[in-house]
């Protein structure tokens, strides 16, 4: 179990584990693998497995997705450590979490013997998971509400012909629908772009996003002494209007661009 061999030093091992994440009838949805070996045998947890000391972690994320799940990447985010000494019955052993985003898809069968079965639950209706998988899946729906609000990562949930009102519908699933706006325009931003321009479409879309949102309403804010509440609450409500105008005719503009798309 111990993949490190340092002499005088404790030995934990390091784990990677993964926050699967799809849509489906527009619920938001997480891959859990039924584990066949102790601990835990029989009970649902997220797919991990053990670091080897060849490969570095993101090549371990990767195959131990395709090993217990028979999925391959889509988009994969570096979750956070988890750490506690008690998580692991078995030994002191560090996981690093991972979270991939992929369009709605049958499962292919796994190939690994460590599984007894995998399938989609609701992310938030999960049943009893083993180890502290409750925490990290927790982390990693936290992460993406919270990412769905000023950047293109729904993006990852949607199949490449999607329309823009599936994306409506996938940002709502998330959960996040009180920036869901914004999501919905990044992920648009990123799928009507040319390939190759996508992170310098979505890049500057996000600082127009914040200037627009965060930094225009905070400029307004300082003139509330001098002029009281009235004016800069109608200035920020123009401004919010001319922002989704604006983003509206970007979006236009991009769809008319990519026809085969739209």
């Amino acid at each position: 179990m111990n993949n490190t061999n340092i002499i005088h030093y404790e030995q934990p091992g390091v784990t990677v584990d993964l926050v699967i994440l799809t849509v489906n009838n527009n619920q938001l949805k997480v891959l859990l693998v039924k584990r066949a070996d102790e601990p835990f045998s029989g009970h649902w947890s997220i797919p991990g497995g053990f670091l080897r000391k060849d490969e570095s972690l993101d090549e371990a994320a990767l195959r131990v997705m395709l090993d217990k799940t028979g999925v391959q990447e889509e988009y994969l985010e570096q979750l956070y450590t988890f750490g506690r000494p008690e998580r692991d019955p078995r030994a002191r052993v560090i996981t690093v979490a991972y979270f991939a985003l992929i369009p709605w898809k049958n499962l292919p069968q796994p190939t690994s013997l460590k599984v007894a079965g995998v399938d989609w639950f609701d992310a938030d209706g999960v049943p009893e998971l083993a180890f502290d998988h409750q925490d990290i899946l927790g982390y990693a729906l936290r992460r993406l509400r919270a990412k769905a609000g000023y950047s293109n990562i729904v993006y990852g949930l949607l199949p490449v012909d999607a329309s823009l009102g599936l994306t409506a519908v996938v940002s709502t699933a998330v959960g996040f629908f009180g920036a869901s706006w914004n999501g919905i325009y990044m992920a648009e931003v990123a799928r009507l772009s040319p390939p190759d321009r996508v992170a310098d479409a979505t890049s500057g879309s996000t600082m127009f996003t914040f200037l627009g949102y965060v930094v225009g309403p905070s400029l307004f804010a300082l003139a509330v002494p001098a002029y009281g509440w009235s004016v800069p609450f109608v200035a920020v409500g123009v401004q919010m209007i001319l922002m989704g105008v604006f983003q509206t005719f970007v979006l236009i503009r991009l769809g008319r661009a990519r026809p085969n798309l739209s």
